[in-house]
């Protein structure tokens, strides 16, 4: 449970830190969050630096979609920071600073609850990358408009910390990153919107660890979906 304390080991080169790999949802669940914030709050942004991260927590999605869905959460500024968006019936997770990072989830369903848990995994030599999960399960979906919303690795994302008010539930003060799932922009000001589903936990945050729950292949994914369809045609006959 995410209440027992199992510190996670952390090494430390020079300043940065190098990120400890959680390889399941057990593990995670089994892990002290480093900072817990609570739903619908603003609060100082973390010292997340330059480093690796995980956010976790639950949510149930609106009854119906918008164009803008709002925002969950946010992470710093418009010129650096990490946020999760919720546009049309998808969720954008993006990451930027020095460069961008995106991912799209799969399409989701109205009036759901969803676990949402947030992969940043930061390495000095260039190899970053962001995974997203909805229900302990990869939830990427790579093919949706991959030219604006799937740049899942980077080689130059610096330091993401931002220097506003960060939010969870709510928007908070300063520039958030937002948009919609087509054009991910930022809304700032009288345009920010606050998501309209609701947040059914806090929000827990990971420092310098960062999931490597496995990722399906494509081939897998299709198999089973052959799997699947063989087995609903054997029954209907």
């Amino acid at each position: 449970m995410k209440n027992l304390k199992c510190l996670l080991p952390t090494l430390f080169i020079g300043s940065v830190s190098m990120a400890a790999p959680i390889a399941s949802f057990g593990d995670l669940d089994s892990a002290a969050p480093d900072n817990t914030f609570a739903a619908d709050t603003t609060f100082s942004t973390p010292s997340i630096g330059s480093t690796s991260l995980i956010v976790d927590f639950n949510m149930t999605t609106p009854g119906s979609f918008a164009t803008d869905g709002g925002v969950l959460v946010d992470f710093g500024a418009d010129a650096k920071g990490l946020s999760i968006v919720m546009a049309d019936d998808r969720l954008v997770y993006r990451a930027n600073n020095s460069g961008n990072m995106y991912v799209t989830s799969t399409a989701l369903g109205t009036s759901t609850s969803y676990r949402v848990t947030a992969s940043l995994f930061y390495d000095a030599s260039g190899d970053e990358e962001i995974r997203l999960y909805l229900n302990e399960a990869y939830a990427v979906d790579s093919g949706f408009d991959s030219g604006t919303n799937h740049q899942p690795t980077t080689a130059t994302l610096g330091d993401i910390a931002g220097g506003n008010d960060s939010g969870y539930g709510v928007v908070g003060g300063g520039i958030v990153l937002g948009g919609t799932a087509a054009s991910p922009g930022k809304l700032d000001g009288n345009n920010e919107i606050a998501f309209t589903g609701t947040v059914d936990s806090d929000l827990d945050l990971y420092l310098d660890s960062h999931l490597t729950v496995a990722i399906p292949e494509p081939s897998s994914v299709i198999l089973f979906g052959i799997a699947a369809l063989t087995i609903i045609g054997l029954r209907r006959r």
